[in-house]
């Protein structure tokens, strides 16, 4: 053999080692890759139901009821509106509002953060020490919502 196929031989040795450490490193970095691509995948897919999530209870309205200055006071504490608001109590002689007020039932819709005020729940002799109130109503995504509220008299 002549030199310069020696010469010859070593430069092919030393471009196939070339070759093959830069075809290893090219497939752990391309895995590494995948995995990330993987990794991204799964926070993208987090990140959708969260977003879906925080959508439906935008979607949700949170009625409350409580007495305040001898009124019955009905909230939407929530940040959609509250349509067909019902108020009914656990049986008819705890029903202390005045005359015609229940008849303002069912609200047509209580917008978030706004209350409605019922007149005339006050504390008599023949009171009850606690009433039971059931206030129901539907949300904007069409679920229904209800709070049973035990209040002292």
């Amino acid at each position: 053999m002549t030199k310069s196929e020696i010469l010859t031989i070593i430069c092919s040795l030393l471009a196939l080692t070339i070759s093959l450490i830069s075809l290893v490193r090219t497939r752990k970095h391309q895995d590494r890759i995948l995995q990330l691509e993987e990794i991204n995948a799964r926070l993208s897919q987090k990140q959708l139901e969260e977003l879906e999530s925080a959508d439906k209870q935008k979607l949700k309205a949170n009625v409350d009821v409580y007495r305040q200055d001898g009124s019955l006071v009905i909230s939407n504490n929530g940040e959609s509106e509250a349509s067909n608001v019902s108020l009914s109590f656990a049986s008819s002689e705890q029903n202390l509002l005045a005359r015609g007020e229940f008849d303002k039932f069912p609200l047509r819709v209580l917008q978030p953060f706004k209350s409605f005020k019922l007149l005339g729940f006050y504390n008599t002799d023949q009171s009850p020490e606690q009433v039971q109130v059931v206030v129901r109503w539907t949300n904007l995504d069409g679920t229904k919502g209800e709070n049973v509220v035990d209040i002292q008299c």
